[in-house]
């Protein structure tokens, strides 16, 4: 194996801002014993210190760009420079919202939407012509309700636990009404459930309620029933009359 010859700074990269960027390399890391080496030689990739051609107009050619050697850093920036664009793009279309506005907070939902637009981009390639169809949007949806569809399940346990406490309680404080002299909605089965008041029509008039007695087998005007309902339930002739 050749003696390593490098210069000391091989492979820095300088920027300058608004100036030209200037690359500091070297295109081996020792001289090759000979001129030509297949790329399977442990030699050759020893000695190789990372240069990737690059193709790019010069200015001296028309039809055909010239092929320039550049640092492999470089020529990989070039290559996937746009997939960096677009993954920003994606970022900033679909974000994760969020309430907090803290520098720690900002930097894990940043590395969050990149984790998952990389996650998606492996599924569309894995995946085949099924996961192509999912949007991005849908994608994120479906990891938010994975990951929060437990605790969805233990809320809605717990709101439901809370509901039965509160009923249980009203009906230990009122009671369960069970009497048929309660003032109902009329059934729309075979009508639109008004019908004529009862009361109203002892007196000449006729008026349509959509409330009544079950047990009167009549409609009631709500703010007179009860007094009618209250002087047939204490009627003499009432079963309720006859147990007292």
């Amino acid at each position: 194996m050749p003696t390593p010859t490098s210069a000391e700074h091989a492979g820095y990269i300088v920027f300058k801002d608004r100036k030209v960027v200037v690359f500091y390399t070297n295109d081996l890391k020792a001289t090759m014993s000979a001129s030509m080496l297949p790329s399977t030689s442990p030699e050759a990739v020893y000695c190789c210190h990372g240069t990737e051609p690059l193709m790019r107009w010069t200015g001296d050619t028309i039809m055909h760009r010239k092929a320039l050697v550049a640092p492999a850093l470089i020529a990989a920036y070039n290559k996937c420079m746009n997939a960096v664009d677009r993954v920003d793009q994606l970022r900033s279309t679909n974000p994760t919202q969020r309430r907090e506005k803290s520098l720690h907070m900002s930097v894990f939902t940043w590395l969050l939407d990149v984790s998952i637009i990389n996650a998606y981009a492996l599924q569309r390639v894995i995946g085949g012509s099924t996961s192509a169809r999912v949007a991005l949007r849908e994608f994120k949806r479906e990891i938010a309700d994975t990951l929060t569809r437990n605790e969805k399940k233990l809320k809605q346990q717990r709101d439901w636990r809370q509901q039965k406490r509160k009923c249980d309680a009203l009906d230990e404080a009122v009671g369960s009404v069970d009497s048929l002299h309660i003032i109902t909605p009329n059934s729309t089965e075979h009508s639109n459930g008004k019908l004529t008041c009862y009361l109203c029509s002892l007196r000449g008039m006729a008026k349509n309620q959509n409330t009544g007695a079950p047990s009167a087998n009549a409609a009631f005007m709500s703010n007179v029933s009860a007094h009618f309902i209250t002087r047939v339930s204490f009627a003499p002739t009432h079963p309720i009359c006859r147990t007292l």
